[in-house]
């Protein structure tokens, strides 16, 4: 199994608009990409800025870069 790991910024008052567009757009496709296996969003919020970390399992890289 191959994780893939992403890193991102959003102003805070704008974080829960990200959130919604990665459960609805981004998990969308990801479910349509064969060999993935599964996804979790973590978020941190500090100060006006949410940092955003998106956790993405795949069993091999010809999966990963199906979806990239």
């Amino acid at each position: 199994m191959i994780t893939r790991l992403w890193r991102g910024w959003a102003p805070a008052a704008r974080a829960q608009e990200y959130e919604q567009h990665y459960r609805t757009e981004v998990l969308a496709v990801l479910r349509g990409v064969a060999g993935f296996k599964g996804a979790r969003l973590l978020q941190r919020t500090t100060g006006d800025e949410t940092e955003f970390v998106s956790l993405t399992f795949f069993d091999d890289l010809d999966a990963v870069r199906a979806f990239a």
